[in-house]
């Protein structure tokens, strides 16, 4: 009976939370058919570990879900930092192959000069790897460790999966390792372009994406997703891929989120960035026929 009680005082408690707050990282979802309802969690992925934040609200709704759903399979996403050596291109691709050499000296000098990184010793990386060395390196070295709300959420649950990064993948569920959209060729050299917009506009603007941001980090735990998109979206990185890889990740994964829904109560967790906007994870759900309502949380605990 005390564990009914229980129950009852946290449902309770989250329809109170969620019809007094409009903005948030962590959402309800309910009705359309479903007996139970399901969550939406918008993480960041990588953090400095003394910047985040946690809040029991999350803990709660393991209690209520069966099952937790990631939008990306760290493992393979930090398999390059976690082992000696890094992963390099395919076929003996090299950076100097996908840039002219006027290009490549402006590569190579920025990431000399911003992240102490020697890319003339590691031009085997491909575009993305180099970015996500520098990213997790940091600039002027402020961030001493980071971290994944993954890692933790993971450990509360007996059951979980990988969402779909492809259509070849969608009816899997498990810890599938990343394909490329794209044939290797031409798959690097899309990425190598965006990175050299990256960079200039990194010169111009300072805004090189960096999980150190303290524009971010103000957003994010103030939850305002919109906002969050509006920093997302001055990446050219965000603006390139949005059409393509981006945009069909979710359509493919509102695809499938209601099977999900349907068998179990969920616990979805996804980069926040893809839940804001028109055509993001939340607006989209709505316009399915869901009642999808912000939660409110405190972030009073220690990560």
């Amino acid at each position: 009976m005390a564990l009914l009680y229980k129950h009852l005082a946290f449902i309770i408690l989250l329809f109170c939370s969620a019809s007094s707050y409009s903005q948030s990282v962590l959402w309800i979802v309910e009705d359309n058919g479903l007996e139970k309802p399901s969550y939406i969690f918008g993480s960041v992925h990588e953090m400095c570990k003394q910047n985040l934040k946690w809040d029991i609200e999350i803990e709660n709704i393991t209690k209520v879900t069966s099952r937790v759903l990631f939008d990306l399979n760290l493992s393979v996403f930090m398999q390059s930092f976690k082992r000696k050596g890094s992963k390099k291109m395919h076929y003996g691709y090299s950076l100097d192959d996908l840039y002219s050499e006027e290009d490549y000296k402006e590569v190579s000098e920025y990431f000399e000069e911003e992240y102490k990184i020697n890319v003339n010793r590691q031009k085997r990386l491909s575009p993305m790897e180099l970015m996500f060395k520098a990213t997790q390196k940091g600039k002027k070295g402020s961030c001493k460790k980071k971290t994944f709300y993954h890692y933790k959420i993971a450990k509360l649950y007996k059951e979980s999966y990988y969402l779909p990064l492809n259509v070849n993948q969608v009816t899997e569920l498990d810890s599938i390792p990343e394909r490329d959209f794209f044939k290797w060729k031409r798959h690097y050299q899309k990425n190598a372009d965006v990175l050299l917009q990256m960079i200039r506009k990194d010169k111009l603007n300072k805004t090189f994406p960096n999980r150190d941001d303290n524009q971010l980090i103000d957003s994010y735990y103030k939850m305002d997703i919109d906002k969050i998109k509006e920093i997302s979206n001055k990446y050219p990185s965000m603006n390139d891929f949005e059409g393509s890889i981006i945009s069909e990740r979710i359509k493919i994964w509102l695809g499938i989120m209601p099977s999900i829904m349907e068998e179990k109560p969920s616990f979805f967790v996804v980069d926040v960035a893809h839940l804001g906007g028109n055509n993001g994870i939340i607006n989209s759900l709505k316009e399915q026929g869901y009642t999808v309502r912000p939660l409110k949380m405190s972030w009073d605990k220690k990560y």
